[in-house]
């Protein structure tokens, strides 16, 4: 699958602050949690996802765009998973 042109999930590359963006990546883990098993967070985040058009999630992490579909994806995830409880 094609990769997004920007820098990686650690803030290389595309003008990003490291530490900004490693505390954006644990925001995101926290959502994660929120709907995922916690066995499954590192694969969710390694592999390609269907519901992301299947770019691999740590990839789109590296810019705000990015940032903001995988926040909108597990938000609802998250929405959906408390309402089945």
């Amino acid at each position: 699958m094609d990769e997004p042109p920007h820098g990686d999930a650690l803030g290389r590359g595309a003008g990003a602050g490291g530490s900004s963006s490693l505390h954006r990546l644990n925001e995101l883990v926290g959502l994660a949690k929120k709907s995922l098993r916690e066995e499954s967070l590192a694969t969710w985040f390694r592999e390609p996802n269907r519901a992301l058009g299947g770019f691999v999630p740590l990839n789109l992490a590296a810019d705000s765009r990015g940032i903001e579909l995988l926040q909108n994806l597990l938000t609802q995830a998250a929405q959906r998973f408390t309402s089945l409880k």
